[in-house]
């Protein structure tokens, strides 16, 4: 009887050797999948046009309280080859803000954009897992939607960046609540 006991016992130790093996846990840390990172290339990467000449609403969207939506125009632009499906992990939005002049033209050079970029589930959840980020000054041929780095370059989640995920908060997703 002990024999059999102890042989029921190693086998019971084997199987519970063999299936743990044969999980799907990876103590080895090769299969982990990185996070998402915003970057320069990924910023200069979204180009796909969603909307052009936005005008109107409350914000200007160029730091000036004094001013109102009228006194700009934005243009919208992401790297998501399908604006209407849902945003995943990696997606960018851009928004690229041009000054009006008296007679209501478009001045110059864009003098600020904006850009959301989608991260994976638990980035930050409150406020739909977007990152938000601000890049004064105007972009050039190389970084059509401006430069990710510099002093005045403000990043964060909704919580730094409250003002621009309580803005979009009424958008499905956060996405475009664009002025009625």
């Amino acid at each position: 009887m002990k024999k059999l006991n102890y042989f029921l016992m190693l086998a019971l130790i084997s199987v519970g050797l063999l299936l743990h093996s044969c999980s799907d846990d990876d103590d080895d840390g090769d299969a982990k999948v990185e996070p998402f990172e915003f970057t320069q290339a990924g910023l200069d990467a979204a180009t796909n046009v969603l909307e052009l000449d936005i005008t109107g609403g409350t914000m200007a969207h160029n730091g000036d309280p004094t001013m109102t939506g009228d006194d700009t125009f934005r243009d919208i632009y992401s790297n998501m080859a399908d604006a209407s499906m849902a945003a995943t992990e990696g997606d960018i939005i851009t928004k690229r803000v041009f000054m009006k002049d008296s007679l209501g033209n478009r001045t110059g050079d864009a003098v600020v954009t904006f850009a959301m970029v989608k991260h994976a589930p638990g980035y930050d959840s409150i406020n739909g897992d977007w990152e938000w980020v601000m890049m004064p000054g105007a972009p050039t041929t190389t970084n059509p939607n401006g430069l990710l780095t510099g002093e005045r370059v403000v990043r964060g989640n909704g919580t730094a960046m409250a003002s621009c995920a309580a803005c979009h908060s009424g958008g499905t997703d956060y996405r475009f609540k664009f002025p009625s």
